[in-house]
């Protein structure tokens, strides 16, 4: 069975005060993207971190190839020894070298330097633009560059820190999926850190959510295939931080967590429900609605909206129940 790249076994930090984040427990393999998805301060960028070997957590195992690189804050093998490779927010390039340079500037000249640049400026697609600096590349192409020089030495795993930030729309994840059809080509294992929701459900193979239910430490609280975490959060944090979620009480132990697209106001002058605000948001309208369970938002079609104030009642496609969180 091949070894896998990264494995984090029941980690935790803390920075000479209370934990960061405990147990936290995931593995990445050959050619898979793992996103770690969080609120501020959850601890993502730590883990990164522990995993690149510029922390070393206070608790736990981290593996990189199946060897012991960390345990309970102890360093067994240094980062310049892991041979990891990196992306960041801002590319990080040498604005006077160029791009052929940029990516074979970690290669040590008896490797074959030279092939390994073409077939990676060939991996890219950018054949012919070897000569030129960054400078003259557009955003999108200077991020498939910063990949290049990541990827040129051939590391099992390669960590990216919010390395599509700077990327606008529609060019995010257009670079977004060319990188994990790279990394699946190359067979190298990814972890990727960020706060946006819509990168790591479109991008990832599994989501790792990062987070609290309750006043204390990070912990991970649900690690599967995007549309599972989506459909079917294990709790009302889960969904929080995987999506738009309204959430109404149930009963005192639970609540019903409701999407926007799964429910319809069905206008009625004797209803329930009340419209207190819309949003018009380009293929539709964002309704939200006050019921006797609280305030929901409601996704309607663009065709005759309900108007402010309008009563009526809400139709559920979908009845998710959680436990009752403090909020």
């Amino acid at each position: 069975m091949p070894t896998e790249p990264l494995s984090f076994r029941s980690v935790g930090h803390s920075y000479s005060g209370p934990a960061v984040f405990q147990e936290v427990s995931l593995s990445v393999a050959a050619g898979e993207l793992v996103s770690i998805l969080g609120a501020s301060g959850s601890g993502k960028s730590t883990l990164l971190r522990a995993a690149a070997g510029f922390v070393t957590p206070t608790q736990g195992t981290v593996l990189i190839n199946g060897a012991e690189v960390a345990r309970d804050g102890q360093e067994k093998l240094p980062a310049e020894q892991r041979r990891v490779g990196m992306m960041f927010q801002d590319y990080a390039l040498f604005p006077h070298l160029s791009v052929a340079d940029n990516i074979g500037f970690g290669l040590h000249r008896a490797t074959n330097a030279t092939q390994r640049i073409h077939e990676l400026l060939e991996l890219i697609g950018l054949n012919g633009l070897g000569e030129r600096r960054p400078g003259e590349l557009s955003g999108g192409q200077q991020q498939r560059v910063a990949l290049a020089r990541a990827l040129a030495p051939r590391p099992s795993l390669l960590l990216l820190d919010e390395p599509f930030a700077n990327l606008d729309g529609p060019l995010r994840f257009q670079v977004g999926r060319q990188v994990v059809e790279i990394l699946a080509r190359e067979g190298v294992g990814g972890l990727l850190v960020t706060h946006d929701r819509e990168e790591a459900l479109g991008l990832s193979h599994r989501v790792a959510v990062l987070g609290a239910t309750a006043p204390g430490p990070s912990t991970l609280l649900q690690i599967d295939a995007p549309e599972q975490v989506y459909n079917s959060p294990n709790s009302v944090t889960v969904a929080q931080l995987t999506g738009r979620v309204s959430v109404l009480q149930h009963s005192p132990q639970t609540c019903l967590l409701v999407r926007p697209e799964e429910a319809s106001f069905v206008s009625a002058d004797d209803g329930q429900a009340r419209v207190t605000a819309r949003r018009y948001c380009g293929g539709g309208w964002e309704l939200e609605v006050e019921t006797s369970q609280g305030s929901l938002l409601i996704d309607q079609g663009p065709e005759n909206p309900p108007a402010v104030g309008a009563r009526g009642e809400v139709q559920f496609q979908t009845e998710r129940i959680a436990p009752n969180q403090p909020r």
